[in-house]
């Protein structure tokens, strides 16, 4: 098979060749084909700017270095949810939004994604400034729904054309996690965040695709959400803030886990041994049966050699069966 099917296979948990594996720019053994319309990242306005507004959302961004997907937010369009009123909400369907992803689409040897960058609580807090948000949400709860709502429904909009432009999945990146919890209390994800997340998951799977989310730090709380959800592959799966064998163990029979190498620590500060100890480690832990994808759990320039020790690492015990390597 080829390292599409091999993929499919692995997130689908039905008898993969191998553990996919990716990093550093190499998706090779791990075919996902990013695919963004223009507007989707803040850097699509940057124009050779360190400090500019985003044309589509208004948010200000700073650029601090080449290596930055989403420059930092530093000054917000919404002071509070009064200023809705005179706020011009981004048209979803304007002229040329998909023409890069209809030109650059690889449906062939690539799993095509449509991503969708900082969708819903990411997008509200880089709007309102997460001071101004947390405290709407607590003082506002019913106008934040009706804000939530609204993210929400540029977001279906864009899936629905991703759809039409052939994705074979959505790739939905809206991080929720601190270090060592959720920035919201789980109720409060179920509440505000989970039911227009699901309306946009909803949308892809009625289109017949997979759906990924990515989501930085803490998430073990709202795992089993994300699997009722229908989420097919959950990213990256920080290592230093979930306990990765407990996820396994209980979720590992209804979702696909991707990335799971420790970034901050051990690919750009270990030696390539401890790399390649590490990645040994994830495979044992997270490869049995299927639904592992291996990779750094964040993008960061690591030292080549590093991320040389985790492909080759992976290449060599990733096949199945398994072999004990610890």
């Amino acid at each position: 098979m080829n390292a599409k099917e091999n993929l499919l296979r692995a997130i689908a948990r039905n008898a993969p060749e191998y553990v996919p594996h990716f990093g550093g720019g190499d998706f090779s053994a791990a075919p996902i084909q990013s695919l963004s319309y223009f507007g989707a990242w803040a850097k699509d306005y940057q124009r050779g700017r360190t400090r500019w507004v985003d044309e589509l959302w208004g948010v200000e961004r700073q650029s601090s270095g080449e290596w930055e997907k989403a420059p930092a937010p530093v000054g917000h369009p919404l002071q509070s949810l009064d200023d809705l009123k005179g706020y011009r909400f981004p048209d979803p369907h304007t002229p040329g939004m998909f023409d890069r992803v209809r030109a650059e689409i690889d449906k062939e040897s690539m799993l095509p994604a449509g991503v969708h960058p900082g969708c819903l609580f990411t997008r509200a807090w880089t709007l309102l400034g997460m001071e101004g948000f947390f405290a709407e949400l607590l003082l506002r709860p019913d106008e934040c729904k009706q804000f939530l709502r609204r993210l929400a429904d540029f977001d279906i909009e864009i899936a629905k054309q991703y759809i039409e432009a052939g994705v074979e999945m959505g790739l939905l990146a809206d991080d929720y996690g601190w270090q060592e919890a959720l920035m919201i209390s789980p109720a409060m994800w179920r509440e505000f965040i989970k039911p227009e997340l699901k309306r946009i998951v909803d949308v892809y799977k009625s289109g017949g695709c997979l759906v990924q989310l990515h989501s930085c730090g803490c998430v073990q709380d709202i795992v089993s959400d994300i699997v009722e959800l229908g989420i097919d592959i959950l990213n990256p799966i920080q290592a230093s803030t979930n306990d990765l064998p407990a996820l396994k163990a209980k979720y590992g029979h209804g979702i696909c886990f991707s990335g799971g190498v420790d970034s901050n620590e051990t690919l750009m500060l270990g030696t390539p041994e401890d790399v390649a100890r590490e990645t040994r480690q994830r495979i044992q832990e997270l490869g049995p049966g299927g639904g592992y994808i291996i990779g750094p759990d964040q993008s960061m320039p690591f030292p080549r050699e590093n991320l040389q020790a985790l492909l080759d690492t992976a290449r060599e015990y990733g096949r199945y069966p398994l072999k004990a390597c610890l």
